[in-house]
């Protein structure tokens, strides 16, 4: 199941938690996740494109 941390975060108070650091929570606890996708990261270009 794909869950959006933006999503989660209008049900839940995520300001002061890292989508990493969510994600070791949600581990830890036994709740699988099998990867942290940041979609805007391919948007930003680098300093030596400009």
């Amino acid at each position: 199941m794909l869950v959006s941390y933006k999503w989660l975060n209008e049900y839940l108070d995520l300001s002061e938690i890292t989508p990493k650091e969510l994600a070791d929570k949600m581990s830890v606890t036994g709740i699988e996740v099998e990867g942290i996708d940041v979609p805007e990261e391919g948007l930003k270009k680098s300093l030596s494109e400009k």
